[in-house]
């Protein structure tokens, strides 16, 4: 009777904590922002969530431009049609918030699951403090590398579908380990406990298979260590599970088409299988594709280094052995490490599923569990306050990321970061303020006039092309993180379908550096020819990189300015044969190297690229020329260049 008297006792603080630690994981989840910078992830998502709310269809940036993995997009556009909310933005605050409060829910419920199955002694009081500290390191100890910084795992994923299909896994697994290791369940309870496991499979396989992966090893592997199945009936359901759940997952992933047994070469061969394994996993390892540095922080390297010393110490010198459920969490941590950090296993994972995602295994490992754990056990055992325990494992977190920041890999410092970032909107946000977007907006509106959505496709610089297309829903002929040259919107037949829209910004518009420097967002429009004045005597300084001719353009680039004042201008490209005199515009280039070679940013928009179409030159010689101009300063010089047009 002394447990039931001890859990009488602690019901109403037990409550009053649980009721606590709920609402500041709900204010936590409302008050922080979700991540919207541009280029990065979540715009794809958001993107086909708006094509999907209006026209019922999945693509990216044009109709014919068609996409996978539309499960997630479909569910969340039919809500929002639903609620008939038709902003995207308000879109990505609603799934950040929802998503990142459905993730705590998910781990602390873990957490707290599995701690009891460790000890079924441990007071609820201490199992919530316990959670409580796993989700916190989990928050913290999980993240990716994001082109120019690193990012909380919850930062980079809360508008994306693994925003839910991982705090999924996570939800199932918990409920499969109680199936399998708490004995006292009632058969309603098993049948109902089942029937969750079932449908969140079903959903994790059709939101993002990889997740299913995960859940299937730790459904096998808690077969193995689970004391409640004998032998016989654990090969017997081995041998049902090896048949089924792979062959379910497979047929789910090949209709459609999601990585699942990609690239297996079985008919050429053991010999050229083997090589095919080793040179996946060294390409994984030794290419950085297992994101060790950034994906494994400092903080999970930790605690799960310190786990695997406190098992092995209390199996060799101690009476009290670690149970079932323990032995599978140790060789869990060990298996969702060694499989992204060891070649072979790196290479059937990669050469079965796809190499790019094996470093994704480090978010199935059960690592954040263990300091906690062994702390609050610790403490317990030696009857010392538990609060020792919280401010040890305080004091572990805040210590690990100054180690982190200053001398190691910075995956957990760049986490805390972005964790404490995300409670302010202009650090997550959109680089344009809300100025810089109306006057996109209405500078789109004005070139558009007359025009329906549905009838052409805009091009324009690929970060504002983003805007356009994620936020006022109009198509464009672009990508996130590169430019489509504009030509190829002519050779793949669209102009038939549709009007493109060159969208000529006002001079001076806002471009964001710091993604230029990392990505060649600048359109690649076909130039059109010019009556200008050729006139001016302002020096210029110039390079052509490359003259190149094609089968139906010429292509011209390279970079120039305007002297004394130095200053970048609108350049021009001009033929001069004996028969005619040509100008053509150019689209101007992000070049970085112009300006750290003349040690001024201004001069990074010097650069130029024109192409012509061939089919408005004549047969012959030109002299390539190149004239610029900025309000009243005019400059035009030879460059010694020809182009022999055939």
């Amino acid at each position: 009777m002394m447990p039931h008297y001890r859990q009488q006792k602690h019901l109403p603080e037990t409550l009053l904590l649980s009721t606590g630690l709920l609402c500041l994981a709900l204010i936590l989840a409302i008050f922080s922002h979700p991540f919207l910078k541009l280029p990065f992830d979540p715009w794809e998502h958001l993107i086909k969530i708006r094509s999907i709310f209006d026209t019922g269809d999945c693509f990216l940036f044009w109709p014919q431009d068609t996409s996978t993995f539309c499960s997630w997009h479909q569910m969340w556009a039919r809500i929002f049609s639903f609620l008939q909310i038709d902003d995207t933005l308000t879109w990505a605050q609603i799934i950040h918030s929802s998503q990142l409060f459905f993730a705590f829910i998910c781990l602390f419920y873990f957490a707290r699951t599995l701690f009891k199955l460790c000890d079924g002694d441990t007071e609820p009081k201490t199992l919530l403090f316990m959670s409580f500290f796993a989700v916190l390191y989990w928050l913290a100890g999980n993240g990716t590398y994001s082109v120019d910084s690193q990012q909380a795992w919850v930062i980079w994923y809360s508008v994306t579908y693994q925003g839910i299909t991982i705090p999924l896994f996570w939800l199932i697994t918990t409920f499969t380990l109680q199936l399998l290791f708490d004995s006292s369940l009632s058969f309603a309870r098993r049948i109902l406990l089942t029937t969750l496991v079932l449908c969140g499979f079903i959903i994790i396989s059709f939101f993002h298979p990889s997740e299913a992966i995960y859940y299937l090893l730790y459904l096998f592997t808690g077969f193995l260590f689970t004391p409640h199945i004998g032998i016989r009936k654990k090969i017997g359901y081995g041998l049902v599970l090896l048949i089924i759940l792979p062959g379910s997952l497979y047929c789910i992933a090949s209709s459609m088409h999601l990585p699942f047994l990609q690239g297996l070469a079985l008919e050429k061969g053991f010999s050229h299988l083997l090589y095919q394994l080793e040179t996946t996993g060294a390409t994984i390892i030794h290419g950085g594709g297992n994101r060790l540095t950034s994906s494994f922080s400092e903080l999970a390297m930790l605690a799960s280094s310190a786990w695997l010393l406190f098992a092995a110490i209390r199996l060799i010198f101690t009476t009290r052995k670690l149970n079932g459920i323990c032995l599978l969490l140790t060789f869990l941590t060990l298996l969702f490490f060694l499989i992204p950090t060891t070649k072979w296993l790196a290479g059937i994972t990669g050469t079965l599923l796809h190499p790019n995602i094996v470093w994704r295994f480090f978010y199935a490992s059960p690592w954040f569990l263990f300091l906690p754990l062994i702390l609050f056990t610790l403490t317990t055992n030696s009857r010392l306050p538990k609060t020792y325990a919280s401010l040890l494992l305080i004091a572990i977190l805040i210590g690990t990321s100054v180690f982190s920041a200053k001398s190691f890999t910075h995956a957990l410092s760049g986490n805390m970061d972005s964790l404490f970032n995300s409670f302010f909107s202009k650090r997550m946000g959109l680089q344009y303020d809300e100025k810089t977007l109306q006057q996109l907006k209405e500078t789109i509106e004005e070139q558009t006039e007359g025009l329906t959505k549905k009838e052409l496709i805009l091009y324009l610089r690929s970060d504002l092309a983003t805007i356009a297309r994620g936020i006022w829903g109009y198509y464009t002929y672009s990508y996130r993180r590169t430019f489509i040259p504009m030509h190829r919107f002519y050779s793949t037949g669209l102009d038939k379908q549709y009007q493109l829209v060159p969208i000529k910004l006002p001079p001076g518009f806002p471009k964001d550096r710091a993604i230029f420097l990392k990505f060649n967002l600048d359109e690649k429009k076909i130039s059109e020819q010019q009556n200008e004045k050729l006139r001016g005597t302002n020096p210029i300084r110039f390079d052509l990189d490359h003259a190149d001719i094609g089968t139906k353009f010429l292509f011209i680039d390279g970079w120039a300015f305007l002297e004394k004042p130095t200053s970048t201008a609108e350049v021009y490209i001009v033929l001069q044969s004996g028969k005619e005199t040509l100008i053509y515009d150019t689209s101007k280039q992000f070049r970085s190297d112009i300006g750290q070679y003349f040690k001024s940013q201004q001069l990074e928009d010097s650069g130029f690229l024109a192409t012509i179409p061939k089919a408005e030159l004549s047969t012959g010689t030109y002299q390539v020329s190149l004239f610029l101009k900025k309000g009243t300063r005019r400059g035009i010089v030879s460059t010694n260049s020809t182009v022999e047009i055939h």
